[in-house]
């Protein structure tokens, strides 16, 4: 990581063809240019020093994960008191969610309001998406997204949740 400024470190884990320009990259196996390196991620404990990341993306990654827990707990190891979370990840709902044969679980709107993790992650803004056909429901469901996930989530399926997280140390 000697190409990153100490002083604002971004880890974009499990980029994929997403490279970000001031990012380090880091997917588990090298087949894009831009990748700054190769590591399976479920390997813990990643190859970072404690308190060093101000920033961290996660987009697709959580649902492939052997143990999201530990994970979640090697972020908070590395990440910086303050440091931002990015995380997007399939809702339980989503109808594509047990298409990929690498999926092994999706997530709610209440995934990280637990005590495990409300000590170590403030939320500090998260939102249900829909897919273009039922755009036109988000906003009902983002503001009403436990009656949406108790009764009709079922019937109306969503796709990705976005969330954002603060570290707190």
């Amino acid at each position: 990581m000697e190409s990153q400024s100490r002083s604002n470190v971004k880890l974009n884990l499990g980029c994929g063809d997403d490279i970000k320009e001031g990012w380090f990259n880091v997917d588990n196996e090298k087949h894009t240019e831009g990748i700054n390196l190769v590591y399976d991620i479920n390997n813990i404990p990643l190859p970072f020093e404690d308190n060093s990341i101000d920033e961290i993306k996660l987009y697709s990654v959580l649902e492939h994960l052997n143990n999201p827990y530990a994970f979640m707990l090697e972020l908070h190891r590395i990440s910086k008191k303050g440091a931002r979370l990015y995380l997007k990840y399939p809702h339980f709902s989503a109808t594509l969610l047990w298409r990929n044969i690498q999926h092994k679980r999706g997530f709610s709107w209440t995934t990280f309001d637990h005590k495990l993790m409300t000590k170590r992650f403030k939320t500090t803004s998260r939102k249900i998406k829909t897919g273009k056909t039922l755009k036109f429901l988000e906003w009902a469901i983002n503001l009403f997204p436990n009656i949406y996930e108790l009764f009709f989530s079922y019937i109306i399926k969503c796709e990705d949740m976005y969330i954002e997280l603060e570290v707190i140390k």
